[in-house]
């Protein structure tokens, strides 16, 4: 039987020959303008390596009950690879699951989609551009074309130009291009990016973490190191607030720091700024180094009277006003938060605080609590991190999620979801005047006693009488009939399962 691990071995081989193969070309360019041979733009000579992988199907096995790893339609399938020294552990990982599950041959073959020569052009390589251009090299060397590159994919778009289908959701093209972004968003190397991401968009957070991560360096600690934006590097002993202070993290659209450790298990922060868009972007590029989960952390306010300042909130529910999904996921669909990493998250909770959420909680004895409840954030990313490593192997890395996992049990917050679903109706029409349409497509009318004052309503030009209503009204959203009976019926759907 084929073992992963020498594929792996086998890709590796492959890529490390056709950069050779690239960088010699350049240089020889660069030197004296030899031209490559034209043959070598079609014989893959500049190109990825491929997996290729052939399931027979026909054989009547158990279903694996992970979510990952599994295969479906029998047929050929292939992805090409890029840095697979990189990507060695999930790369063997995967590989062992379906070729131990599955009757499938694999093998890893040079491939035919290229290299773009920017990604061979390491910091620091011997290669100089300083004698020629990028619009000239990409004359007669592969160049980055964005025609080429997208997420067809991993949106559910992808059209097949033959009998052979996709292995990954992301290509070698697309992974490469991602691992670039992701160096000029963070200012640090990818590669130094942990599977482990908290994302945040208050700078005071990077600097409680920056701090409590200076804590956990030095002898005996499984951490290595601490990686930061503008190239700086810190070790246990250095001046933490020094050096972060002189570093040129102010020039990175989303600077990042990284709790690395050897296997990867550390953690990353990455301060992604304000606005849905730069948040879609960068999980657009973390995503090709296969995190095991990532966490939104912040603070928010009026949620609900009986918070108090302090108070740790877990969100179970995004309901999304943005649009900055809708293009690949319609606006009525909601997004609930992953089940694996609500159960870590509570649990963490418990295990910081000492309660089970059931008992009623005394308020704060003075107002410095709060600060120590924050000073908590260290141990609860430990606990989080542990509870997720203690779950079973059913990371979603990438790819479309199944959790309906025999014995899943779902955290009580998820079965509020459905409770929201029959309130975004009511929410988004709230604003309604008197006699107004309710729902645009429909013939139910709001009626008169909606507000106290009618005439008083009338002379605001029907504004809605509660501020709050107005302010999450979407602007002039039309709500469909279909729209709306399909929103309640899943709503029941979910009752019920519940």
């Amino acid at each position: 039987m084929t073992l992963a691990s020498d594929l792996v071995a086998d890709l590796d081989r492959l890529y490390r020959a056709s950069v050779e193969r690239l960088q010699r070309a350049m240089s020889a360019y660069i030197a004296d303008g030899t031209v490559p041979d034209p043959a070598s733009r079609t014989d893959g000579s500049f190109a990825y390596p491929e997996i290729r992988l052939t399931y027979k199907g026909g054989v009547d096995r158990p279903t694996p009950l992970r979510s990952f790893g599994r295969m479906v339609t029998p047929g050929e399938y292939k992805i090409s690879v890029t840095k697979p020294a990189i990507f060695a552990e999930y790369l063997i990982e995967q590989l062992t699951l379906l070729i131990e599950d599955y009757d499938v041959t694999v093998e890893a073959v040079e491939g035919r989609q290229e290299i773009p020569f920017p990604y061979v052009i390491e910091p620091g390589h011997a290669l100089s551009l300083d004698e020629v251009s990028a619009t000239e090299l990409s004359r007669h060397f592969p160049a980055t074309e964005l025609a080429h590159i997208g997420d067809e994919i991993a949106d559910g778009i992808w059209v097949a130009q033959d009998d052979t289908r996709p292995l990954a959701l992301f290509d070698g093209l697309r992974t490469d291009f991602s691992l670039a972004r992701l160096r000029h968003y963070m200012g640090t190397p990818a590669e130094h990016a942990q599977r482990f991401v908290l994302f945040t968009n208050y700078h005071r957070y990077v600097d409680e973490f920056v701090r409590w991560a200076g804590t956990q360096l030095g002898e005996g600690s499984r951490f290595t190191s601490l990686s930061g934006a503008g190239g700086i590097t810190i070790s246990s002993g250095d001046d933490i607030d020094k050096i972060i202070s002189d570093s040129a993290w102010r020039r990175h659209q989303m600077p990042a720091y990284h709790l690395m450790a050897d296997d990867r298990t550390g953690i990353t922060l990455v301060n992604i700024g304000v606005g849905p868009s730069n948040a879609k972007t960068i999980c657009d590029h973390l995503a090709v180094l296969r995190p095991e989960a990532w966490l939104m952390i912040g603070h928010c306010g009026g949620l609900r009277p009986s918070q108090r300042i302090g108070d740790y909130v877990l969100a179970h529910a995004y309901l999304r006003d943005d649009h900055v999904l809708d293009d690949v996921l319609p606006p009525e669909i909601p997004v609930p938060a992953i089940a694996e990493v609500q159960v870590a998250m509570a649990k963490a909770a418990e295990i910081v605080s000492g309660q089970s959420g059931e008992e009623p909680q005394a308020p704060p004895a003075h107002r410095h609590d709060r600060h120590h409840r924050r000073s908590q954030l260290g141990t609860a990313l430990f606990e989080v991190r542990a509870a997720l490593l203690a779950q079973p192997r059913g990371r979603h890395r990438h790819g479309v999620r199944d959790d309906r996992r025999a014995g899943l049990s779902l955290p009580s917050p998820l079965r509020h979801i459905a409770v929201r679903l029959g309130q975004a109706t009511p929410r988004r029409t709230e604003a309604a005047g008197p006699g107004q349409p309710l729902l645009r497509a429909c013939d139910q009318r709001a009626s008169a006693d909606r507000y106290r004052d009618v005439r008083a309503v009338a002379a605001r030009g029907g504004q809605a009488a509660q501020p709050q209503a107005a302010r999450v009204r979407r602007a002039a959203l039309p709500l469909s009939a279909h729209i709306r009976s399909g929103s309640r019926t899943n709503a029941l759907r979910i009752r019920n399962h519940f």
